[in-house]
């Protein structure tokens, strides 16, 4: 998994040992993705550009929720 801030979106990319493949790409539904986490079937993404931290489904590469938070740049867990 990898963040694209110009993008806007998260990458899933396979690694075999020796080349790298895009699996999918999974939208933010914010700008500027500086930082994510995947608990379980969810990734938070803390969209800086944007001031808001997304709840996506995985699976589903929805939008589950959203809230406003000044200048997210880190997400930490206590899982």
């Amino acid at each position: 998994y990898t963040s694209n801030r110009g993008h806007d979106s998260i990458s899933v990319l396979d690694f075999s040992g020796e080349h790298l493949r895009l699996r999918t790409t999974i939208p933010t539904f914010g700008k500027g993705p500086r930082d994510f986490i995947i608990v379980g079937d969810r990734i938070l993404a803390a969209n800086e550009r944007d001031h808001t931290v997304s709840v996506i489904s995985l699976s589903e590469h929805r939008l589950i929720s959203q809230m406003q938070i000044q200048f997210p740049v880190c997400i930490v867990s206590d899982i």
